[in-house]
């Protein structure tokens, strides 16, 4: 699978993918389900040996509330909304 900038995802990606995974409670199986994937492919992603596609990123960082932007490959959490815009009626 080509990454979306045809560069691997550093180790630092990699790692947040993985911890946010865990965060959540999914297993590496859990995950690959939800995606839509086999689980090897959800292992070498977080191991680095194969760069996912734009469309298994995508789908990868909205089940694990992440973004991402390239090129470099940059993945960082969705921004949680302020609870003081929220009112109860």
């Amino acid at each position: 699978m080509g990454s979306p900038a045809g560069q691997p995802l550093d180790a630092d990606a990699r790692a947040l993918l993985r911890q946010q995974r865990e965060r959540f409670g999914f297993s590496r199986r859990q995950l690959a389900e939800l995606v839509g994937c086999h689980i090897n492919t959800v292992v070498c992603i977080e191991t680095g040996k194969k760069h996912p596609s734009r469309a298994m990123l995508n789908s990868v960082c909205s089940h694990l509330a992440l973004t991402w932007r390239a090129p470099p490959i940059e993945i960082r959490h969705l921004p949680i909304p302020d609870e003081s815009h929220y009112y109860v009626v």
